[in-house]
This record gives structure tokens, C-alpha cells and sequence, in this order.
């Protein structure tokens, strides 16, 4: 894997410094996942201040990173690649939350109620996702995960369906689709599609 100038120079830095048993290797990709994702998180701030859905867009953010936390979900084998979905997928929900709220607030008040129900699901079958680079081996752990999730679902479903604001009720209410989605085998498969797209990193290295 090739890392960033900027990550590489960081994980010499901490090796040279602190005398680390961490292999410089591990530091750096650590560095470097820190990175893209404070960078993805940016670029889709910047991109929803632009298209004015900051409020929607961090709704949908936070109700996605609250969800990820105990269910886990499906990603790119690359932190750049996630970098740019995160970067374009967040300010798009945004977006069309507010489009729904604008359009029919009638549906924004329903959204809530199907969130819940499919949100509901997609924990309850199949929530929590392994990470190959940190499988879940407890069987505790993993029913606390899996509890953990459904409670979440309920309890986010639950705020947007008091909330006031349409926009902001859409907003959470996408954030649990999206977080059940990227649970499912479908979107394990969108993204090897989204892998497929770019086989080859700077200097012809795969990730």
C-alpha cells in the first residue's frame, strides 16, 4: 500500500521520537485513515455549506457515525476511495432530505416510521458487520453490538419522529436507511464495484 508524503513523515516522526515498538508501516496507514477520513468529513461539509444542506448533511453525518459505531457497515478496500463517497454521499442525502421536506412535508413525518421499520431489520439480520481487519469474535460482544444497534435505531427513529423541523426529520431518517443499506450484501457488492473502478494507486501499487 503507498501512503501519503504527509503520513510517511508522520509515522518517521513518531518512530524517531517516542521510540515506538509499532512498526512504521502500521503507523503510517493509521496516520494516513485518520487523515482521509477528517478530509472526507471536510469535503462533505464543504460541499453541503455550497449546495446549503450544512444542517441536513450533519444530521445525516451524525446519525450514520452513531449507527456505524455498533453495527459496522460495508466500505472501500481504500481510505481515498471512502474519502470520496463519504465526501459525495452525505451532502447528497442532505440534499434530498431537504427536497423531501420542501416537497411534501406530509412524507417527511412518515419517513421516521419506515427508518424505523427497515433500519429495525437490517440490524436485526444483519448487524454487526465484521471488519476483516478486526473480526468481532466474541459472541457477547457481538450480541452487545447487535443490541446496541436496534436500541440506537429506535431511540434516533424516535427524535425524528418528535422533531419539528421536516428537513432535519428526513435528515436522520436517511442516515438509518443509508446505515442499513451498507449493512446488506448488496452494498458489499457496491463497493467492490466502486474498488473495481480503480486498480491500480499511485505507482501502480494495490491497496
Amino acid at each position: 500500500m503507498s501512503y501519503l508524503a504527509l503520513s510517511r513523515r508522520i509515522a518517521e516522526y513518531l518512530v524517531t521520537r517516542t521510540n515506538a515498538h509499532v512498526g512504521e508501516d502500521v503507523l503510517a496507514y493509521a496516520v494516513e485513515v485518520l487523515f482521509l477520513n477528517i478530509l472526507s468529513v471536510i469535503l462533505a461539509l464543504l460541499l453541503a455549506h455550497w449546495a446549503k444542506v450544512l444542517l441536513e448533511t450533519l444530521f445525516c453525518l451524525g446519525t450514520v457515525a452513531v449507527l456505524r459505531f455498533f453495527a459496522g457497515g460495508a466500505h472501500s478496500a481504500s481510505a481515498a476511495r471512502c474519502t470520496i463517497v463519504t465526501g459525495s454521499v452525505f451532502p447528497s442525502l442532505g440534499f434530498v432530505a431537504q427536497r423531501i421536506a420542501a416537497l411534501s412535508p406530509a412524507a417527511a413525518g412518515r419517513l421516521p416510521v419506515v427508518a424505523c421499520v427497515l433500519g429495525l431489520i437490517a440490524m436485526t439480520m444483519f448487524a454487526p458487520v465484521d471488519s476483516p481487519a478486526a473480526p468481532i469474535i466474541s459472541r457477547q460482544r457481538r450480541r452487545r453490538l447487535k443490541s446496541g444497534s436496534i436500541i440506537t435505531v429506535a431511540l434516533l427513529s424516535t427524535v425524528a419522529l418528535v422533531l419539528g423541523n421536516s428537513a432535519l426529520r428526513a435528515s436522520i431518517s436517511l442516515g438509518i436507511l443509508w446505515s442499513g443499506f451498507i449493512l446488506t450484501p448488496a452494498a458489499h457488492k457496491l463497493f467492490c464495484i466502486i474498488d473495481s473502478l480503480n486498480l491500480q494507486e499511485r505507482g501502480g501499487v494495490r491497496n
